[in-house]
């Protein structure tokens, strides 16, 4: 074999290693973008449950404090029975029960 001939199988074989590189490149880096995008999903998951986890925590929380915030919304008649209940507890006094317990019978 001549010099120009060792040449070109050196050049050939230099493009082979450089393919083979180029290939395996691309095989690391397309393997390292599943990696992350597998992460981000499940950050991604996460967060959606924590945000689910938190909504119906915020739900439980309106479910117990619903009785305070009815009391804000009454109409008259139910705010004089319940002003009538509050009292007759506070003093203890018949009367104060017994108005209460007229409202109540009205209502």
């Amino acid at each position: 074999m001549n010099e120009a001939e060792l040449k070109v199988k050196a050049e050939a074989e230099e493009k082979e290693k450089a393919e083979a590189q180029a290939k395996a490149d691309a095989e690391a880096k397309a393997k390292a973008d599943a990696e992350a995008q597998a992460e981000a999903e499940a950050k991604a998951k996460e967060i959606s449950d924590a945000e689910a986890q938190a909504k119906a925590e915020a739900e439980a929380v309106m479910r117990r404090t619903s009785g305070a915030r009815d009391r804000d919304n009454m109409g008259e008649r139910e705010k004089r029975i319940f002003d009538a209940a509050k009292k007759a507890i506070a003093t203890g006094n018949r009367q104060d029960l017994q108005e209460y317990m007229r409202l109540r019978r009205s209502a």
